[in-house]
């Protein structure tokens, strides 16, 4: 069984969630999970002198909105270079 959450919540309200005793499996497959990808991962050292003239502060499909809260105090009371671009 799962551990962790044991039941259904919206808005602000829940409700229990559990298997249907009669389902039966249609097909069975087999997964293997894949490690997170380096494609688009230096070490520092590969880039700590290299010149940056753009930022992008976003958040990844997981992100929370306390995320882009921290990035705002982070930045708050700074300016951007004209020469720089920070979206």
């Amino acid at each position: 069984m799962c551990q962790g959450r044991q039941g259904l919540t919206a808005g602000g309200q829940s409700a229990p969630a559990a298997a249907d005793p009669a389902a039966v499996f249609t097909q069975a497959s087999s997964e293997e999970t894949q490690g997170p990808a380096g494609h688009d991962a230096l070490p520092v050292s590969a880039i700590e002198r290299r010149r940056v003239d753009q930022r992008f502060i976003g958040s990844c499909a997981n992100g929370r909105l306390e995320h882009l809260g921290i990035a705002a105090v982070t930045v708050r009371g700074r300016k951007v270079a004209s020469s720089y671009g920070c979206w």
